[in-house]
């Protein structure tokens, strides 16, 4: 079999995880993420930084901790439906797209009876085929870490 290396293919990947944490807790700390996170987890984010253009449009500026897959990255939030508990979001910026083109997130959260159920969807074009999905399985251990941040915290406020 012969492929041209100039053929982008578009990649959908999906991963659900179940936390202890209920989804108003997740959509609380979430909310406050640019100064929670590097408050909780500094040995994964160095600093958030919030950003709002004159059109109205969200993004976060984030610069990893030293030892992360990934130095920086700029996401840019390009839909937040609270009532049916949804974010969309883009990558803009980073060295993530040294490996992914177009990467889109949507993170989905399921109330469950104890905790919630978290789903989150990737869309992208590979652009070096030969990177590991480390940046998956990091998104996924941050999730396990803000989650214990949240169970942990003895009033459950920040």
């Amino acid at each position: 079999m012969s492929s041209s290396g100039n053929t982008p293919y578009t990649v959908t990947v999906e991963n659900t995880i179940m936390l202890q944490s209920s989804e108003d807790q997740l959509t609380n700390f979430f909310t406050q993420a640019a100064e929670l996170l590097p408050k909780y987890l500094p040995n994964i984010y160095k600093k958030i930084t919030p950003c709002q253009s004159s059109k109205g449009v969200y993004t976060f500026k984030i610069e990893y901790a030293n030892g992360c897959p990934i130095e920086t990255e700029t996401d840019q939030i390009d839909k937040l439906d609270l009532e049916k508990l949804q974010c969309f979001y883009s990558v803009i910026d980073g060295d993530v797209l040294k490996y992914y083109k177009n990467l889109k997130v949507t993170v989905t959260l399921y109330p469950q009876e104890k905790g919630c159920k978290v789903k989150r969807a990737y869309e992208y074009e590979k652009v070096d085929n030969s990177f590991a999905p480390a940046f998956f399985e990091f998104e996924i251990a941050v999730l396990i870490q803000v989650d214990q941040v949240i169970q942990n915290a003895p009033t459950k406020k920040y």
